[in-house]
This record gives structure tokens, sequence and C-alpha cells, in this order.
């Protein structure tokens, strides 16, 4: 009786062994389980977009504005990416217009929206253009982008001057008929 009391003790005692260790195989599992979920999430989550959001910045800086567009905006609401999206337009315009590219400057300061002044820049940029074809003789180019330019600083009366700059010019080759046109055009401009 004795040996059937002492191998029931072995056993119970070899059962709470098995029981102690499945459980803290099961423990390990878990916290295992949840450092590797844990890790998914802090990779999705934060290291991957900062990364991403790093390699956008380093597309800008390499002047391949749309690779850096498509990047910021892939990050979605990662930190500041919207408005990252939009600063892209808006360091392209300001490289566009410091190489002359008028028109394609005004085109990505309208793509920039509201990002910083964006929208005053439109303006300012066609009255550049105007400034920069009247200097090469392109009168009617000159005239358009003024019209363009709106209410920008004097946009308005640098028409009529345009006009009649352009009639002087015709003037001076001879051009009677265009100058006629160009001086009507200037209406009350000095001795139109």
């Amino acid at each position: 009786n004795q040996v059937k009391d002492e191998k029931a003790s072995a056993k119970a005692r070899m059962e709470a062994r098995e029981k102690k260790q499945q459980a803290r195989w099961t423990v390990i599992y878990c916290v295992s389980l949840v450092i590797i979920i844990s890790g998914v999430l802090l990779y999705a989550f934060v290291i991957r977009p900062s990364i991403s959001y790093y390699k956008a910045e380093a597309l800008l800086d390499a002047g391949d504005y749309d690779g850096a567009k498509a990047a910021f905006t892939a990050l979605k609401d990662y930190k500041d990416a919207a408005s990252r999206a939009l600063s892209v337009h808006y360091v392209h315009a300001e490289k566009l217009l410091n190489e002359g590219d008028y028109d394609g400057a005004v085109e990505q300061f309208i793509f920039a929206g509201n990002y910083e002044d964006a929208a005053e820049r439109v303006p300012m940029t066609r009255y550049a253009h105007a400034e920069a074809l009247l200097a090469a003789g392109d009168y009617d180019g000159a005239v358009a982008q003024f019209e363009a330019a709106g209410d920008h600083e004097d946009s308005a009366q640098r028409i009529p001057m345009t006009h009649y700059a352009h009639a002087e010019a015709l003037l001076a080759s001879n051009d009677l008929a265009g100058a006629a046109i160009c001086f009507y055009k200037a209406g009350n401009y000095q001795d139109a």
C-alpha cells in the first residue's frame, strides 16, 4: 500500500511539474507573441513612415519633385506630410522661377495652393514674366502677362504703357498702321 501511495505521490508531483512547465511555456509564448506584435506595429506605424519621410526629404533635396510629391502624398497623415507635399510644388516653383520658366513657376505655385504665400506669388510671377517679355520686345506677351497679374503692383497702368512703347517701336520701324492700332490701345496714356 505504501508503494502505491509513493507511486501516486510521484505521479502527482510529475503532473504538477508538467502543469508548471506548461504554464511557463504558455507565459513565454504569450510574452513572445506580444513582443512580436509590438515590433510589427512599431515598424508599421513608426519606423517605416519615418524612413519614408526621410526618403521623401532626400528626393526633394535631390530635385526629384515628382518622386518627393508622391512619397509625401503616400504618407497621408504622418507628421506634416500633407503640407510637405504642397511645399514640393512651392520649392519647384522657386527653382523654375530662378531658371526663367515663368509659366512653369505659375503652374507650380497654383498647385501649391495655400502653402505659405503661393497664392500671392502667382501674380508676382506673372508680373515678373511681363517685365521680362517687355525687356525682350514681346509687347503682346507682356500685355497678356500684365493682364493676368491682375491688380498686382501697377499692372493695370503698365498695360497702356506697354501698348504705347509698342506703338513707338512700330513707329520707329515705319509701321504706321501697327503704330496707330497700338496708340489706340494705349488709350489716354501720355499723348497717345
